[in-house]
């Protein structure tokens, strides 16, 4: 529940934030008190809901909001009015609700939008929806003026998912540009520049995300996650997140189940060989040539399979974006375009190769050389531990799990200096600034896995987003493939040590998949146990606070803002 609320016109906001509490030694409205004392008691009333954590997990879902955009506590009542007008003016379908967080003292914008509203935005973003049977079935970007041939377009509730209004109105914010002239304090706008990524940029807007449906959720955990030895429900993921989210589930859902073949291949093969080294090798050479076949059927099963649901979910023939915005990072110095003639930011290029050549690239040899200089510091120290006699047979696995436990946990640190490389260098265009960033992460990271078994970089998309796409790192194989299989060749081709490569490999195996398991299920739950703690704490001072209200002792003067509770 939120009291400071208003529309897109935002008139209601001056009048909520106007509120101030009376100066100190003021007697207080006989009205204020009643309320404080109503409320206080209360609060009282609902004391065992917020001395309990687990209360919070329980919340009520935020109605009538498809998107949310959320601002620092430092937020001045100009910026939010100026963001609430040009709002208000630049997209007039939607709507926005203004609220206030009591406890975190910060404002959000809560947007949604009508149906008709969102059916006119399908049509500007070209939205393919399916088309019934009568009109020819399949898909086709939607048109409002044939929206009678369109599957439950009848139906508010069933026509757009979640994910389809969300990225509706993600569009329409997005594409909220600025006039000549136009500047917000210290941020000067470029004419027709985007409002809303600069201001995400510059910190103003602290984030703007999509809003879950808890129902939607519930049914997701019982068919997807607590389902066993089901198939996934792709169509329902892809209606909840998104057709590259679906994709991708779609592609590891796929690839766990072909890696069935070889694993039952290999494990007939190994049980059937013999003891001799001839048995062995020839078990090699057919093991060998059953990966390349299957290999190759994997990948034109999977085309088949990825055009299939391509072509289900409406993106095969997807057009893509024939102009790319600039990145809101993006810095420079203003001048005019020589091709456009309009005002923009320029970098010169020498400034980034510079950087380049005296920064990022010796930077990234020295983590390389510290990374081998690791490796063979650790192999050191197997020696050592392999030269005492009387040690029990586990203590010579203690240095591949130093070495593990060392790659892992470096590998926060050699990202976070690939982005600020990358940031540093000042990429105008999002493509560019992902492809490097790519090939930093391979150079940096893949060499931070020097002594992991060479698993192949994967992008991470955040759920909301999930950016998927060819990997640019690709064109340097060479450099990716020697990297992250170093320490491997160092012991098989280099030592020469058959039984020592098998236990390097175990252990960096598992060691590496623990270490998923923990950050991917164990971190996150702790983190929201320490937050759900901390709003535990809060309620409990708040239940101190309405008690001494309610015996009618003010606890000092009132501080900060209040207009508006928890949202």
């Amino acid at each position: 529940m939120a009291e400071s609320t208003s529309s897109a016109g935002g008139t209601s906001l001056e009048g909520e934030r106007g509120k101030r509490p009376p100066p100190e030694g003021e007697p207080a409205a006989p009205a204020s008190g009643v309320l404080d004392k109503l409320f206080g008691k209360r609060l009282l009333q609902a004391g065992r809901y917020l001395v309990s954590h687990k209360a919070w997990m329980k919340t009520v879902p935020t109605e009538n909001c498809d998107v949310l955009m959320t601002f620092p506590d430092t937020t001045d009542d100009h910026t939010l009015l100026w963001l609430l007008n040009h709002i208000r003016v630049g997209i007039p379908e939607l709507i926005v609700q203004v609220r206030h967080h009591r406890h975190t003292r910060a404002y959000a914008f809560f947007v949604t939008a009508t149906y008709e509203s969102l059916l006119r935005g399908a049509d500007e973003l070209g939205l393919r929806k399916a088309v019934k049977a009568e009109f020819g079935g399949g898909t086709r970007g939607f048109s409002c003026e044939e929206d009678f041939i369109y599957e439950n377009v009848e139906s508010e509730l069933r026509f757009f998912t979640s994910q389809e209004r969300q990225s509706i109105i993600r569009f329409w914010l997005q594409n909220l540009r600025a006039k000549q002239g136009e500047a917000l304090h210290n941020v000067r706008f470029l004419e027709d520049q985007p409002i809303i990524p600069e201001l995400a940029a510059r910190g103003i807007i602290q984030q703007v995300f999509p809003v879950h449906e808890q129902r939607i959720l519930n049914r997701l955990m019982k068919s997807w996650v607590q389902a066993v030895c089901e198939n996934q429900p792709l169509d329902e993921i892809c209606d909840y997140f998104g057709v590259k989210i679906a994709m991708y589930f779609a592609w590891l859902g796929f690839y766990t189940s072909a890696m069935v073949y070889p694993a039952v291949f290999g494990s007939v093969l190994y049980t059937f060989t013999e003891a001799d080294q001839t048995s062995r090798d020839v078990s090699c050479v057919v093991f060998a040539l059953f990966n390349v076949v299957w290999s190759t059927l994997f990948l034109e099963e999977w085309k088949r399979r990825g055009a299939e649901l391509a072509y289900k979910w409406g993106t095969l023939d997807s057009p893509g974006e024939a102009v790319e915005e600039p990145r809101p990072q993006f810095r420079g110095i203003r001048r005019i375009s020589p091709v456009t003639r309009a005002e923009e930011f320029y970098y010169p290029p020498w400034k980034r190769l510079l950087f380049q050549l005296l920064v990022s690239l010796p930077l990234c040899l020295t983590c390389l050389a510290c990374v081998f200089l690791l490796m063979l510091g650790c192999f050191q120290l197997q020696e050592l531990v392999l030269s005492v006699k009387g040690l029990p047979r586990l203590a010579r696995f203690l240095p591949k799990v130093v070495l593990a436990l060392l790659v892992s946990a470096s590998a926060e640190g050699y990202k976070k200096l690939a982005i600020w490389l990358n940031d540093m260098e000042n990429y105008r265009l999002e493509s560019a600034y992902e492809k490097h960033l790519i090939i930093k992460v391979v150079l940096v990271s893949g060499g931070q896995q020097a002594g992991s078994k060479g698993s192949a970089w994967a992008q991470e998309g955040l759920l909301g987003t999930g950016q998927q796409g060819d990997c640019p790192g690709a064109s340097f194989p060479q450099f990716q493939f020697v990297n992250s299989y170093l320490s491997l060749f160092y012991i098989g081709f280099y030592l020469k040590d058959m039984e020592r490569l098998k236990e390097l490999l175990l252990v960096l195996s598992l060691s590496q998949s623990l270490e998923r398991q923990l950050r991917a299920v164990l971190v996150p739950l702790v983190a929201l146990r320490f937050r759900l703690l901390l709003l535990s704490l809060r309620g409990r001072l708040l239940m101190a606070r309405a008690k001494v209200w309610a015996d009618g002792e003010p606890a000092g003067p009132r501080q900060g803002r209040q207009c508006g509770c928890a949202w």
